[in-house]
């Protein structure tokens, strides 16, 4: 039996210079080939497909990787969360992180226990983060990190407004 995966490309609200890339599906076998070409050697670090519950995405901004350390999360996935103030796991690569989840506040948010994962992930600004709601009772998360990396061609371009960087 045959699978499909379903790969969309954001479609960007600025006109000149961008083209719609649309969405394309992907057969099982070119999925896998798709996949394999990431050279990804550490099992752990592959990035897996979401089972479909509530989540939510963040690119890391300074706010979030240095002090305050915050992390504040999007309307989106309010309506999954308490209204009040209870224990949470972040769960990343086989590792759990224990922290307290801020429901009944203007902003919800996670306290200082998001410190420690964003040091022991090493997260870095741009870098994305995926938070799918696994456990709506214990307040369970899994998160998947992209890294957003630039590639080295690209670290001295963009540096300065005399240097952009150009993508085609």
């Amino acid at each position: 039996m045959e699978g499909n995966l379903s790969v969309s490309y954001p479609q960007s609200k600025r006109r000149r210079g961008r083209k719609n890339l649309g969405t394309h599906n992907l057969t099982t076998e070119e999925s896998t080939n798709w996949a394999a070409e990431l050279d990804i050697s550490n099992a752990e670090e592959r990035i897996s497909p979401l089972s479909g519950k509530p989540f939510f995405s963040s690119v890391m901004s300074k706010s979030h990787v240095q002090a305050p350390h915050q992390l504040v999360l999007p309307r989106s996935i309010w309506p999954f969360l308490p209204s009040n103030r209870v224990h949470s796991t972040l769960c990343c690569q086989g590792k759990k992180w224990e922290m307290t989840y801020f429901g009944y506040q203007r902003q919800k948010r996670f306290d200082a226990g998001w410190k420690h994962f964003v040091m022991d992930n090493n997260l870095k600004i741009g870098d994305g983060c995926v938070f799918e709601l696994m456990d709506d009772k214990n307040l369970k998360f899994k998160v998947q990190i992209l890294r957003g990396d630039l590639p080295p061609e690209f670290v001295e371009n963009g540096m300065i407004s005399g240097k952009p960087i150009l993508i085609d």
